[in-house]
């Protein structure tokens, strides 16, 4: 697992903060019920990991990452044999959950990545920082940007930077974002809202979103992100959550992997069989890992706990005045 970063210490620095206000007993009362809280759900998490990985080979995965780095750029290309994906690298999303990812599985690459991105104001997106627990405004349209060339290579930049995305609630992705920024912000309700939003768009195989028509395929990544809120949820033992579906998640992933340990972008359904297509590459790898591997998630779902906690509480001393 890995440590979290600076601007992820500062979110969890903020809630306990506001802890530290609170009277001293009611303070005790809160952290004893939390440790509590917090051994059962690691206790749950550790079962859950040995599980998955069980399912996937994580050291590939990890080997296919590290081959993606190019030593000229310090950064991680697109894809393999995808053009042009194969001679592109992206700031975000690709290297800045690769970034992180690479940090999971202990990689003396992680910290050299990290650093090149000091170098683009750390790679946010305003989209894909989320899932590193860093807050993101209203969905907006990804626009891409051209930075130059590095040994051959394109150096780009996708940015949610575009006009507002009205109709947002027909990308998993975008609703995926929306509640995790939503479980940020403490609105734990919203984003169980979205969560079933989100599952209106399941069709048994996949998430048929607006891409989903359009291409005719299914996006890996989608399942990815469906995971990390699923486990956010779980992890604020909050809503009715479908473990079954959670597993086909975790099978539809596994069956994605390649010999070389990357992760295919997508798939589609012959014969009510499902058939990969497409190049492995770092953005799906990234999102993986990040979503079955990482603690991100179980953060979240600990900081939406801890809010939990104090409201009741505060509802609670509220009514005792009275």
């Amino acid at each position: 697992m890995h440590d979290l970063g600076l601007k992820e210490s500062q979110t969890i620095i903020k809630v306990l903060s506001g802890v530290l206000s609170m009277s001293r007993d009611l303070l005790v009362f809160i952290v004893t019920i939390y440790i509590i809280l917090l051994i059962l759900v690691l206790t749950a998490t550790l079962i859950a990991n040995q599980a998955v990985t069980s399912k996937i080979d994580w050291l590939k995965a990890r080997d296919f990452l590290e081959s993606q780095y190019v030593p000229e750029a310090r950064l991680l290309r697109a894809a393999t044999v995808s053009y042009p994906d194969n001679i592109t690298i992206w700031i975000a999303s690709d290297n800045l959950l690769a970034s992180r990812s690479l940090k999971v599985f202990g990689s003396p690459l992680a910290d050299d990545v990290l650093e090149k991105l000091n170098d683009y104001d750390g790679g946010w997106n305003g989209k894909h920082d989320i899932l590193l627990l860093r807050g993101i405004g209203q969905p907006r349209n990804t626009t891409s940007h051209y930075l130059g060339n590095i040994s051959g290579y394109m150096i780009m930049w996708d940015k949610a930077d575009g006009e507002i995305l009205d109709d947002w609630e027909g990308y998993a992705d975008w609703i995926v974002y929306a509640a995790l920024n939503s479980t940020l912000q403490g609105d734990v309700d919203r984003a169980l809202e979205l969560y079933k939003a989100l599952m209106q768009l399941w069709d048994g195989y996949g998430f048929y979103d607006h891409p989903a028509k359009q291409k005719g395929v299914y996006d890996v990544y989608k399942l990815a992100l469906a995971v990390y809120l699923h486990r956010v949820l779980d992890s604020c033992s909050y809503g009715n959550l479908d473990g079954e579906l959670y597993d086909k998640w975790i099978d539809i992933i596994a069956g994605a992997q390649r010999s070389d340990g990357g992760f295919i972008t997508n798939y589609m359904i012959v014969d009510g069989k499902i058939i990969f297509t497409g190049d492995a590459n770092t953005e799906t790898t990234s999102m993986v890992v990040l979503a079955l591997l990482s603690d991100y998630p179980d953060t979240l779902g600990r900081l939406c706990k801890l809010n939990r906690l104090l409201v009741e509480q505060w509802i609670l001393d509220s009514m005792m005045l009275t």
